[in-house]
């Protein structure tokens, strides 16, 4: 048998891979660290980095001449409440050498914490409430004035309306299954919080009955649990 060694050069190397801000505040800027190495700079140039983004700031900070370049990147702008999927790219220049794509994430977040996903699935022909709980970053009281669902698949009703911990018990009301296996859509939550009066809270409704597979016992589903 033919074994056969290397090694697998990389043109173009980041590190961090990908860029996680994680949880930032309403009103913070912070920074993240990136550094591009290349491999044989002789033959491989950086032709630019931008970030494509018009939240983000990068930075070139230092290059030692050798092939490595040292960057900071700023989240300059977080006075929206929101999701921020973005990246940076490197456009490279040598033969056979493609353009690197580096992923940028993280979530601008205002003083309320809540799930912003619920799943229901189906078990026993019949779908458990679940409970949505709300609380605060600066424990803050919170007050909840209601909740709906414009395609009326979920209802929602409010169990504490206002306090340390708020919530609300999601059900099924739309139990019949239509085309699809599944329903997907998403319940206003109206609130009195002067950054986020109207959340949205994503749900999934699974309309076809949980089946344990063989040897896997099936999981117990808590009316009114927490998600």
């Amino acid at each position: 048998m033919l074994k056969i060694e290397g090694e697998i050069v990389v043109p173009v190397r980041a590190e961090p891979q990908q860029l996680l801000f994680g949880e930032v505040h309403k009103g913070e800027h912070p920074t993240l660290a990136l550094t591009l190495t290349i491999a044989e700079p002789e033959h491989v140039k950086i032709a630019s980095v931008d970030a494509e983004d018009k939240r983000l700031e990068l930075t070139k900070k230092s290059e030692d001449g050798a092939g490595t370049v040292a960057y900071e990147l700023r989240l300059k702008d977080t006075s929206k409440i929101e999701r921020l999927l973005g990246k940076v790219h490197v456009a490279v220049t040598g033969a056979d050498v493609a353009d690197l794509d580096i992923a940028v994430n993280g979530d601008i977040v205002g003083d309320l914490r809540y799930p912003k996903q619920i799943v229901f699935t189906r078990a026993a022909d019949k779908f458990s409430p679940r409970d949505v709980v709300f609380t605060s970053r600066s424990n803050r009281p919170i007050v909840l004035l209601g909740a709906d669902d414009p395609d009326k698949v979920v209802k929602a009703e409010i169990v504490e309306p206002k306090g340390d911990k708020p919530s609300l018990r999601l059900s099924v009301i739309k139990t019949e299954r239509g085309a699809e296996p599944t329903a997907k859509g998403k319940l206003r939550v109206r609130t009195k919080d002067k950054d986020e009066p109207t959340v949205e809270i994503e749900y999934t409704v699974h309309y076809d009955n949980l089946r344990p597979r063989p040897g896997v016992l099936s999981p117990r589903l808590r009316p009114g649990a927490p998600d």
